[in-house]
């Protein structure tokens, strides 16, 4: 590791993401929801070519442009991370402000290693093929409350942003949708509760857990589901009522 206020570290050093990881994965409900309501209010502006002008700080999809902040990037070729406020193409551009706020004001900026190191690898607990950088992303999400978040390929990695414009509405959680993102985290092996309890924390919902084990969400509409658990936590049956 370099010796700087903000470090470089090693491709080949060892790495300790458990503590982002956990973070992360309480939130992974809450941008499972919101980048779904993202492209659904995209329509068919989510399979169009995009456009990042960095100059303009905005981000094109199809016909809308939106104002962005540009994260970092993940290289292909070493797989590590790269935060844009470290990258020497994007010095005093205003479109590393919020990579730059995670790193200086941001709550937990004192206690996440990661925000403050320039560069460092990831690794397969915080890196998946399918999900690149999750740890970040959702991590990310949890404490900047973007609009959504967006990332491309550029060929030798992948670019990490979060839309920050108000032509993007705040999505409202989707009562129809709930258990079959529930699903798939049950699926994925995780413990729901926690991440049910977030997400209810983060839209405002009530949550409540009861014995022998489970808990019941309730939204806005009236729609209420019902949990029960097994004696290790794990999701056995989830039911509205």
């Amino acid at each position: 590791m370099t010796e700087s206020p903000f470090p470089v570290i090693a491709p080949d050093a060892p790495v300790d993401h458990s503590d982002l990881c956990r973070f992360a994965s309480l939130h992974e409900l809450i941008v499972m929801e919101n980048q779904m309501a993202f492209h659904e209010w995209l329509g068919e502006d989510s399979n169009k070519p995009f456009a990042f002008d960095p100059d303009q700080g905005t981000l094109s999809l199809g016909d809308r442009t939106f104002k962005a902040q540009l994260l970092g990037s993940l290289s292909g070729l070493d797989n590590t991370w790269l935060w844009s406020w470290a990258n020497s193409g994007y010095q005093g551009n205003p479109m590393i402000e919020a990579a730059v706020w995670l790193r200086d004001a941001s709550p937990l900026h004192d206690r996440v290693w990661q925000l403050r190191t320039a560069k460092f690898p990831v690794d397969e607990m915080s890196s998946t093929e399918g999900a690149p950088a999750w740890a970040l992303q959702f991590a990310c999400f949890a404490w900047l409350a973007p609009r959504a978040q967006y990332s491309w390929s550029y060929g030798s990695g992948r670019a990490f942003m979060t839309i920050h414009d108000e032509s993007v509405p705040r999505f409202e959680p989707s009562p129809a949708h709930f258990p079959f993102r529930v699903m798939d985290l049950v699926k994925q092996g995780v413990d729901v509760t926690e991440p049910v309890r977030a997400y209810a924390q983060w839209y405002g919902l009530q949550f409540t857990q009861h014995e022998p084990g489970g808990w019941r969400i309730a939204f806005a509409d009236g729609t209420v589901y019902q949990a029960a658990l097994d004696e290790y936590g794990r999701l056995t049956n989830l039911k509205s009522v």
